[in-house]
């Protein structure tokens, strides 16, 4: 049976079926699609001015490798001056391959690569810290090192660098498990930050935008493949301990039997956020202030970074 014609141009056979939409597309006509949504979204939301410094956050996967893409077309038509920026967490036999991957989807950005790790910037490795936890019989979540640590590395490299924003690769798959996961926690404070985006580099922080934050994963990683992209070989031998991992898989079965139930997850949070940030006790919460510790920007007395390294420290010591 011959695949029925694209619902855009109506000319050629489609070869993607959007359930969430009951649109079938082309390949031109998605990878064209996909492009225009992340371009109606930059203009919508004004993520970006001419002429600014923006540093792309790469990691060497499908979602790093369409945000090249994407923005190397966005960054002419405001005139960006583009930097990718690769942090290395130092985990054995999964890095490495990565790294040959990064400075590939740089040459697609046409952007010089900067490059840190965390060893240079807490002097551990994630698998040195995992290692020192498993010795001390402890079960510290990896994931939560990880990403912590990688939020930090990234903005102070940015900071470095002199970009007035970072664009990451975070995808609406990402954005519905984040979501998901602060309801979880009875975390609104996190629901009602999570879309404030500073006009200003107070105190360090360097404010992240998402071009891809409405494209579902599976798109983008679609839209990667037929742009060329090369894949991971190897997952990331921490990813399935996380709790995120598991909100993964509820959703994707969410998703499956009702289609369209992640841009739903997203859509109501925005609107949650939109009226929690309003809120004095809310506004208060998001002031940027000095980690008494370390000196770096953060919302809270103690930085996430500080109250981990803290912890870790004072069970390696009993």
């Amino acid at each position: 049976m011959e695949p029925p014609l694209c619902t855009h141009c109506s000319k050629r056979k489609s070869f993607y079926f959007r359930r969430y939409s009951g649109e079938k597309l082309c390949q031109q006509c998605f990878t064209k699609n996909i492009e225009g949504l992340v371009w109606r979204y930059v203009k919508r939301e004004q993520l970006f001015k001419e002429g600014e410094r923006v540093a792309l956050a790469i990691s060497g996967g499908k979602d790093s490798y369409a945000l090249a893409q994407v923005m190397r077309k966005i960054a002419k038509r405001f005139k960006l001056d583009l930097v990718a920026i690769f942090i290395d967490e130092g985990i054995g036999g999964y890095r490495e391959e990565a790294l040959q991957l990064v400075k590939r989807i740089a040459e697609i950005a046409e952007a010089p690569l900067y490059t840190s790790s965390f060893k240079e910037i807490f002097g551990m490795s994630l698998d040195e810290i995992h290692r020192k936890s498993m010795e001390k019989g402890l079960e510290f979540n990896m994931c939560t090192f990880c990403g912590t640590l990688r939020r930090r590395a990234i903005n102070d490299l940015a900071r470095e660098l002199n970009a007035s924003k970072v664009a990451v690769g975070h995808n609406l798959d990402d954005e519905a498990q984040t979501v998901f996961m602060n309801l979880i926690r009875g975390n609104l404070i996190r629901l009602a930050i999570r879309t404030v985006l500073y006009d200003k580099r107070s105190a360090g922080l360097i404010p992240r935008v998402k071009p891809l934050r409405n494209i579902p994963e599976n798109e983008v990683a679609l839209y990667a493949y037929l742009k060329g992209a090369q894949f991971y070989e190897r997952e990331c031998p921490y990813v399935r301990v996380s709790m995120r991992d598991e909100v993964r898989n509820i959703l994707n079965t969410l998703e499956e039997k009702h289609p369209g139930v992640k841009f739903s997850i997203v859509r109501s949070a925005d609107k949650l956020a939109a009226l929690l940030k309003e809120h004095p006790a809310i506004l208060e919460r998001v002031k940027i202030r000095h980690c008494k510790n370390c000196g770096a920007p953060t919302t809270r007395e103690l930085c996430r970074v500080c109250e981990l390294f803290q912890a870790l420290t004072a069970k390696l010591k009993t």
